[in-house]
């Protein structure tokens, strides 16, 4: 199956969109695969925790905040799916 991915920086080693991906493969497994393509230079979870670092991401279903979604990030992926990964920018000065 198919996904798209979206984000608000470059994907480091990502080229392209989409992810080409095996049909039962859950939202956790899809960030998992981004971790590796980057070669670890992305990191979507805490060391030590299988949870989100919520302070530093932002992760969407088809527009849907992972957190809404009925399994969380054991969510499903389906073909033409939009998987939307944003970093979260903190303003100061």
């Amino acid at each position: 199956m198919r996904i798209r991915i979206e984000s608000n920086f470059d994907i480091p080693g990502m080229h392209g969109n989409e992810l080409e991906l095996e049909d039962g493969t859950t939202l956790r497994q899809v960030l998992g695969e981004i971790a590796r393509i980057t070669e670890g230079r992305i990191e979507f979870f805490r060391r030590g925790s299988d949870r989100l670092d919520t302070e530093d991401w932002e992760v969407d279903l088809n527009g849907v905040p992972y957190h809404a979604c009925n399994g969380q990030l054991e969510t499903l992926i389906a073909d033409g799916d939009v998987v939307a990964v944003r970093l979260v920018v903190i303003g100061g000065g």
